[in-house]
């Protein structure tokens, strides 16, 4: 089964774009496991204490996938990096930067096009 990580983003793209994560991960891939790095929960706790409300929406939306455990000892993206790297799974983010970093390693990564739907690169 194929294992799909989502980066903090990702977990946001519901409710600003009204994407169906669940529905479009599928259709873009089949049956998967869609699973959650903790130090993403961790940083919309975070967010959520801040008092940023989608962050709050966003952890709630979070608690249907399964959470990765962190043992890799890094910070920020280098996580959410090596959670994908660990499974070998897919990626689901629109950094920029982590989608470079994520094809520099060979992973598979889906990202947000045109706020509109989402694509397999």
């Amino acid at each position: 089964m194929i294992r799909v990580v989502l980066d903090t983003n990702a977990l946001f793209f519901p409710f600003q774009f009204k994407i169906d994560l669940g529905n479009e991960i599928g259709s873009l891939l089949g049956r998967c496991e869609i699973l959650v790095p903790e130090v993403v929960i961790k940083e919309l706790k975070g967010l959520s204490e801040a008092g940023k409300r989608d962050a709050i929406t966003a952890l709630r939306y979070a608690e249907r996938f399964g959470v990765l455990p962190d043992e890799s000892g890094l910070k920020g993206d280098s996580v959410v990096l090596a959670a994908a790297e660990s499974v070998k799974g897919v990626l689901v983010t629109s950094d920029k930067d982590l989608i470079k970093r994520a094809k520099e390693k060979g992973l598979r990564v889906v990202f947000l096009r045109g706020r509109q739907k989402l694509e397999l690169k």
